[in-house]
């Protein structure tokens, strides 16, 4: 989900990070670079930045204390909505350069001991990703990696009717029905952002083997982190209830009431994220990692909510969940309203 994003991410979040550490980490600790990959450093002249112009600029990185770069999506994507919509998740978009020029940005990362969090984006695809194209032809095995529904009924002139009241949060100011109608299939697909951004159905166990497979693949590029986009977004109330009205909706999803809501924050949605954690402890201990490959989550929520999404010292679930209710500074800029983002 593109938001405006603010380059440097040393961040408030990361006061909350160290709760109930007992040794030091590389991500509790690490001084963390956000960028924006395609406004930062272009390269050659198209008004892009891209991968070259990055490691141009790896030294001067190095030089003002960053230990760590988190970097918004680079994936293969048409751009609906600046590159969160990913029609490849195994490809680099031709606009920030090959897959040979990431390979060499990591290879430079790697001389100067930096680490890359890398964004994860998978409650959703493009709908011009193969997997949804086949899915919406009933094609084996992706029939059901999306979240299909029949109408609830039509109207009488004939048309269909969406399974419930779920708006899209693409555009708060203006909800739309989060249901799309697809003539060919004879359904309707969930997107809870843009139209062009199909939800992922993440109780089909082949998708998540697919998913876990894809993130294998970055972590044997050298990826030492993923940042979870749309967290709260990944499991939806199976029974499909209708949601609250429009207004606590958009009040749930920006952190500023905790109510029940059938969509955000599904019980589920915890139990993918620890099954996640630990396909991360899997891999580190066959690869017989340094340094622990971690996960953080984009939650908007209260306090209370988000502190779920580290779970338990028995059942963890991501490392930390980014305090985004500190970007609400901006509006409240004292000591009594951080006290109580952060209680």
């Amino acid at each position: 989900m593109e938001m405006k994003f603010v380059q440097i991410t040393v961040t408030l979040s990361f006061l909350i990070s160290s709760y109930g550490a007992t040794k030091r980490t590389w991500w509790k600790h690490d001084l963390t670079y956000g960028i924006f990959l395609k406004s930062f450093m272009d390269s050659n002249g198209d008004g892009i930045g891209d991968f070259k112009g990055l490691i141009s600029k790896l030294d001067y990185i190095v030089h003002i204390g960053i230990k760590t770069i988190w970097l918004t999506p680079f994936y293969s994507s048409p751009q609906a909505d600046g590159g969160y919509d990913i029609s490849d998740f195994y490809g680099i978009d031709p606009i920030y350069g090959t897959m040979e020029d990431f390979e060499e940005f990591m290879k430079e990362m790697k001389k100067r001991d930096l680490n890359l969090v890398m964004d994860l984006v998978i409650n959703h695809s493009s709908d011009e990703h193969e997997w949804f194209e086949k899915s919406v032809n009933r094609i084996e095995p992706y029939t059901n990696y999306y979240v299909w529904v029949d109408p609830k009924r039509y109207d009488r002139n004939g048309n269909p009717i969406p399974p419930n009241n779920w708006s899209s949060v693409f555009n708060l100011e203006t909800p739309s029905s989060a249901w799309t109608w697809n003539e060919k299939r004879k359904q309707f697909y969930l997107h809870q952002f843009h139209a062009k951004q199909p939800d992922f159905n993440l109780r089909n166990e082949q998708l998540k083997t697919e998913l876990k497979n894809m993130i294998k693949f970055w972590l044997d590029k050298g990826v030492a982190a993923f940042r979870l986009d749309a967290t709260e977004f990944l499991m939806e109330d199976p029974l499909l209830r209708d949601d609250i009205d429009a207004e606590s909706i958009t009040k749930v999803i920006q952190g500023e009431e905790e109510t029940e809501t059938p969509r955000l924050h599904h019980a589920d949605t915890f139990k993918f994220l620890h099954e996640l954690r630990m396909f991360f402890r899997q891999y580190d201990h066959e690869n017989k990692k340094q340094r622990e490959t971690a996960g953080f989550s984009e939650v908007y929520a209260t306090i209370n909510t988000k502190m779920r999404y580290y779970g338990t010292k028995s059942a963890p679930v991501m490392h930390y969940p980014y305090n985004y209710l500190l970007t609400m500074l901006r509006k409240y800029l004292d000591a009594e309203q951080m006290m109580q983002f952060l209680n």
